[in-house]
């Protein structure tokens, strides 16, 4: 059973101190589904401190975005010390190829198991993540629960398989991240007549399954070449689904903000 290769274990700990944060693809000054990122980003403020997020941060993130023609931008919001709500918005360039990967170049994952799941908000503390000990060539760590041996997430991305006409993805059921281009790529996949599952999805299922990706507010669809070492089934569907979703961003015209 591969499960049983379950052999590094995480006991996340999140300092909540560091606050709340958002990643963004920006394409040609455009930042990719800001709106959809600043109502999680809001939701999540609510939730957690009932507190409202500053109102630096979307001319932030539009200004810096401005300067990028294709890059990457994440944006903090923290609450030090109770007081004011502050924002930190950081933009770099990025390389075309990081941006859906070609299927001949998929990402190798580490299964890790954990005791506690990072739950439905994005922490911008990732220390816990270079804490982890991975073998050498192994791109991304994926989060398995210790108990039930069920797939939660990628450190950097909603995990997904196919079967034949049926696209799986682990359900939201508040212990996993409901990830921006994870909802994307469901739609797409429905209106491509596709089937879509949110379930529990067993770990040995990756193994057996004809496809298996992740999906990133950046990278977009990465195809999955191996998984603790075991290669990983490549096929068809996850390049038409990329290249839908890949339309969708390049012609996506400017988003209004509201929460």
């Amino acid at each position: 059973m591969r499960g049983n290769r379950l052999n590094c274990f995480l006991p996340v700990r999140i300092d909540p101190t560091v606050g709340l944060l958002e990643t963004l693809l920006v394409i040609e000054g455009k930042p990719i589904s800001l709106g959809a990122h600043i109502r999680r980003l809001w939701r999540s403020a609510a939730e957690l401190l009932g507190g409202p997020l500053p109102k630096t941060l979307v001319p932030s993130v539009r200004l810096a975005a401005s300067a990028l023609k294709l890059g990457r931008l994440s944006a903090t919001v923290s609450w030090p010390s109770l007081s004011r709500p502050q924002c930190h918005v950081v933009a770099t360039e990025v390389n075309s190829d990081d941006v859906f990967p070609p299927t001949g170049e998929g990402r190798s994952l580490h299964t890790v198991a954990t005791d506690r799941s990072l739950g439905p908000h994005k922490w911008a503390d990732r220390s816990w993540v270079k804490d982890l000990d991975l073998p050498s060539g192994v791109s991304v760590p994926l989060l398995v629960s210790g108990q039930t041996k069920n797939v939660l997430e990628a450190v950097r991305g909603n995990i997904f398989l196919l079967n034949k006409q049926t696209l799986v993805t682990p359900a939201l059921d508040r212990r996993i991240l409901p990830g921006i281009t994870r909802l994307q790529t469901i739609k797409i996949a429905r209106d491509m007549g596709i089937q879509v599952a949110e379930r529990c999805v067993a770990l040995d299922e990756l193994f057996t399954a004809d496809e298996v990706f992740m999906t990133g507010s950046v990278r977009g669809i990465e195809p999955i070449s191996a998984i603790d070492g075991t290669d990983i089934r490549s096929g068809t569907k996850t390049l038409e689904l990329a290249t839908h979703l890949r339309r969708v961003w390049f012609q996506a015209e400017s988003e209004s903000i509201s929460s």
